[in-house]
């Protein structure tokens, strides 16, 4: 998944932590699927998903939802990691 980064300046990834994007998030595929099986996976078709309505500040960081617990609670947020498709 590493190669989906398209800057090694931290500026993309799945999740932002500590002032940049890192790639946590991960697809695997079973051995069965890329073996003889009739299924075939396109490596170039894997992408990072930031569309606008999941971006929040300067630096389009993933709009979190919070945690009631906290305090921080967000009904508009999305997630703390963009999906990967």
């Amino acid at each position: 998944m590493w190669p989906l980064c398209s800057a090694d300046d931290g500026n993309d990834g799945s999740y932002h932590h500590d002032g940049k994007y890192l790639i946590l998030d991960q697809i695997l595929v079973s051995r069965g699927l890329i073996g003889s099986g009739p299924l075939k996976i396109d490596r170039d078709s894997v992408a990072v998903v930031r569309l606008p309505a999941m971006e929040q500040g300067k630096k389009k960081k993933p709009h979190r939802f919070g945690r009631p617990s906290r305090g921080n609670l967000d009904l508009d947020g999305y997630s703390d990691h963009f999906p990967l498709v």
